[in-house]
């Protein structure tokens, strides 16, 4: 049977109660059975059943952290919006410098053997310098002596979903203190699909494509009242069974649940005259972030009894390129 690796987030509690000895031999057995059988771990050149590792005591498998790291990156991934929206470089070092070519424009025409010009007489740098976020996991000793299993994995999961929401602000930040060059304006009424449609126009109009949206709740909220049927249809659409947008007049839609540093309302809201709900970016010229390095867990070394006080960290930076490439959607 060809044996297959998954995400472990989902058997978390069989392997943790395995793993940490607090089955005995009757309950590890049916505990076992709630493993698929065709569930493998690589375990030096050849992939052996996780439901035959847990069943050994002599195996040192690490399913255990593994379980641990898939937990914490199952509660960020709700959370994914910036990493989705902008492009992530990974940084050789703690700080990394960009070179900003002209971000619109025409190529010259260049006789045979003449030099060609340069697009930018004084091209212009930016530097994405890491910085270290981290979070702990609150979780004590007796939460692990009492196999709270659920407790536990729903901590991890919840310092996963801050480390990622972390990244969101950060960009964030970056997009609503920044100078926005180019608005539209909806003069609330043009509110929906329209005050998409109409950011499109307005960055096209800038020799700039608009790839990406980074909208707020409210704003979401006014797009998907525009997708839901009209009264009497008994057959309501994906987008209402589901709450998913998909791509909208070719635009891939981000959801940002984090709140700028210096408050909603006028800087990412859409209630309120001047409020601005959304920044569509062209993914190309908007900005970058650099990722030194992914979700990690720190300080632990028994699998188990060292799992108080661990820690979740991230390094990572952002910079913008091009104030022009964002588009700000106005209430």
């Amino acid at each position: 049977m060809e044996q297959k690796t998954r995400d472990l987030s989902a058997y978390f509690a069989p392997i943790f109660k395995i793993t940490g000895g607090f089955a005995d031999n009757g309950e590890k057995r049916e505990l076992v059975k709630t493993i698929p059988a065709d569930l493998g771990w690589q375990v030096g050149d050849k992939t052996v059943p996780i439901r035959e590792l847990l069943l050994s005591d002599a195996v040192d498998t690490g399913l255990i952290q593994t379980a641990v790291y898939d937990s914490i990156v199952k509660g960020a991934c709700p959370a994914q919006c910036m990493r989705n929206a902008f492009n992530v470089w990974q940084m050789p070092g703690a700080a990394m410098t960009v070179n900003i070519g002209a971000a619109k424009g025409y190529a010259s025409e260049v006789a045979e053997g003449a030099e060609v010009p340069r697009t930018t007489e004084h091209p212009t740098s930016a530097t994405i310098t890491a910085k270290k976020y981290a979070d702990r996991a609150e979780i004590s000793q007796e939460m692990i002596d009492d196999a709270m299993v659920p407790v536990i994995q729903y901590q991890l999961e919840a310092a996963g979903l801050r480390l990622e929401n972390a990244l969101n602000r950060v960009v964030l930040d970056d997009l609503t203190t920044e100078t926005v060059v180019i608005h539209f304006d909806t003069a609330t009424t043009n509110l929906g699909l329209a005050s998409l449609g109409g950011a499109i126009s307005t960055m096209t109009g800038a020799n700039l494509n608009g790839t990406d949206l980074i909208m707020c709740p409210e704003y979401k909220a006014v797009l998907m009242r525009e997708f839901t049927p009209a009264t009497g249809y008994f057959e309501l659409g994906d987008t209402v069974k589901t709450g998913m947008l998909g791509k909208v007049f070719g635009v891939n839609l981000h959801l940002c649940n984090a709140i700028p540093t210096a408050g909603e309302g006028a800087l990412f809201g859409y209630a309120a005259n001047a409020e601005i709900g959304a920044y569509l970016i062209d993914r190309s010229a908007a900005g970058a972030i650099g990722m030194r390095q992914d979700i990690t867990t720190v300080d632990y070394k028994d699998p188990i009894r060292d799992l108080v006080g661990m820690v979740v960290k991230m390094r990572f930076g952002y910079t913008h390129f091009n104030h022009s490439a964002v588009c700000g959607i106005e209430y």
